[in-house]
């Protein structure tokens, strides 16, 4: 078991500073340590629904809920990820490998025809077109494995993370990585082309602080993209209590599109689209019915089933459909905004 977890309370909504109610009360930490009694709060304002945890745990005290997280390795591609058609789709779409022939990007098109393998191929880049000498920061680097993907496609490539075994992985792939926060760096004023955000803003105590530090270093017209979850997904609204995406006590404040649009404004952008997206909804199913059946669900270690895998690919497909119709359906928010 691990350490007891300090906390303090945290009533109002950083969004829009209204009241919170108790949405979810007496959470486990479901994934990667034993501490329990977490409770979220939803924010009161019907036009903002802001969901965070109060109380909040302590930024002294928060990485014992990482002491055993993710690893930081890459992940094994098979043969379905279709990495073949990755280099002509990037080609055809977003301007990358301009020494393609005409004909070697043709294989492209195939992708437009697989609507999920299209998906998960616009994330993986984050939708972002080719700059000639660009440089891009991944706020939240992890595995290094946007940055590599960026690198080959030509950028300069900087991440941070609070990770130190994460920052040596993204080392040896040759990333301009360090441990640390925007500001603890020296990077000078209007610097960036992109800055990504990428699955970390739902972890950040101080999230004005570090739009502010974005926007600081990013250049003008420069681009800003954060991917999160969704609390308007329609998988939230059927596990609810056990939807993965709650996640306590790591994530700290959990968006819709609705507040994080609110939030990165008033820090000075320009929203240039906000959608949401169904990449990682059969994760979600496979992960919230183990959370449903057993309470918990260890990653790494936990045994899924095939009812939960065919269920998962079922599930998907009709947030595929779902997302035709309704732009905030999908599992996790895409918000893409200008300097």
């Amino acid at each position: 078991m691990i350490n007891k977890i300090d906390t303090y309370s945290y009533p109002t909504c950083i969004a829009c500073g209204s009241e919170g109610k108790t949405k979810y009360s007496n959470l486990r930490d479901r994934h990667f340590g034993e501490t329990t009694g977490w409770n979220i709060s939803e924010c009161a304002n019907v036009d903002c629904k802001l969901y965070w945890l109060n109380p909040m745990p302590t930024k002294e005290d928060i990485w014992k809920a990482y002491d055993s997280y993710y690893t930081h390795s890459d992940h094994k591609k098979s043969i379905l990820d279709f990495a073949f058609l990755e280099r002509p789709y990037y080609a055809l779409k977003y301007g990358y490998f301009k020494e393609l022939s005409f004909f070697k990007k043709i294989p492209g098109l195939l992708v437009y025809l697989m609507p999920l393998t299209k998906t998960k191929f616009d994330f993986s880049i984050l939708y972002l077109d080719a700059v000639k000498d660009g440089k891009i920061l991944d706020y939240g680097c992890g595995n290094g494995a946007l940055l590599d993907k960026m690198m080959v496609g030509g950028w300069e490539a900087y991440g941070l993370d609070v990770d130190p075994k994460a920052i040596d992985h993204c080392r040896t792939k040759g990333i301009n990585a360090n441990v640390g926060d925007i500001d603890s760096q020296n990077y000078p004023d209007n610097f960036f082309d992109v800055i990504t955000i990428n699955h970390v803003i739902e972890h950040v105590h101080e999230v004005d602080a570090l739009l502010a530090s974005c926007f600081r270093v990013l250049k003008k017209g420069g681009k800003l993209v954060i991917a999160t979850p969704n609390t308007e997904s329609w998988q939230h609204s059927v596990y609810k209590k056990d939807w993965l995406q709650l996640d306590p006590p790591r994530h700290l404040h959990i968006f819709n599109i609705n507040n994080l649009e609110k939030v990165v404004k008033r820090n000075d952008f320009k929203i240039v689209k906000s959608f949401s997206s169904c990449r990682i909804d059969a994760w979600s199913v496979i992960v919230s019915r183990g959370i449903a059946r057993n309470g918990t669900f260890k990653i790494g270690t936990e045994k899924k089933t095939k009812a939960d895998l065919l269920m998962g690919l079922f599930q998907q497909q009709i947030s595929y459909i779902l997302g035709l119709f309704n732009k905030r359906s999908g599992g996790e928010i895409v918000l893409i905004a200008t300097k």
